[in-house]
């Protein structure tokens, strides 16, 4: 129940920002900065793969609660199809899985050039949450902390419950909310009754 709450609680936000802004951009900017509240994070960063070709690039970055430029020394900059070969994304696309390191330092999945780009950017520990849309890769999730520790299954779960919104709204735009926008057009005053919006999250969960 804290889980399904804690996406209500996203998905309130999100209904907040869907009545004052039409842009994907901002609404996409809006969603990250979210996820990133909720998991204490330096910084949440949005990739996303090219289908033409498979190139990954960043394409967001928030930190300290607002939009920063993409970080422009990280290794998918130089080259974007490098990702493909790294052990960790690998691991990834095998699992369908978020990739979780606890510690940068001493991961040995980590290779020197990416290690170095993440403690350069005070990340002592993160997370990537990839989404898939009918089986394709069409991007990832990075949530950054800058101190050390273990993550816990529930913050696990939360990112990829967050990870889950952004499949839609990185790939129909403002569809993130289309079930919840059904549910709440058959229920109009849901669109501001936590307790209503908890129920169809458990259900949908």
């Amino acid at each position: 129940q804290r889980v399904a709450r804690r996406h209500v609680e996203v998905m309130m936000g999100s209904l907040d920002v869907l009545a004052t802004e039409s842009a994907p951009e901002k609404f996409i900017g809006e969603m990250l900065r979210t996820i990133g509240q909720h998991l204490r994070a330096l910084r949440v960063l949005l990739f996303l793969r090219n289908p033409q070709d498979g190139t990954v690039r960043m394409h967001l970055v928030i930190e300290d609660d607002r939009q920063v430029a993409v970080h422009s020394d990280h290794p998918f900059a130089n080259d974007p199809s490098a990702w493909k070969n790294r052990p960790l994304f690998q691991e990834l696309l095998f699992t369908k899985s978020p990739i979780v390191v606890d510690d940068v330092e001493g991961d040995a999945r980590l290779e020197p050039e990416f290690r170095e780009y993440l403690k350069r950017h005070q990340c002592q520990r993160f997370m990537a949450v990839p989404m898939f849309v009918s089986g394709e890769l069409r991007g990832f999730i990075g949530i950054h902390h800058s101190e050390k520790g273990s993550y816990r299954a529930d913050q696990i779960e939360l990112a990829v419950g967050g990870g889950k919104g952004m499949e839609y709204g990185v790939c129909e735009k403002l569809g993130v909310l289309r079930t919840t926008e059904e549910f709440v057009k058959s229920d109009p005053l849901s669109a501001k009754d936590e307790g209503r919006l908890l129920k169809h999250v458990q259900k949908t969960l």
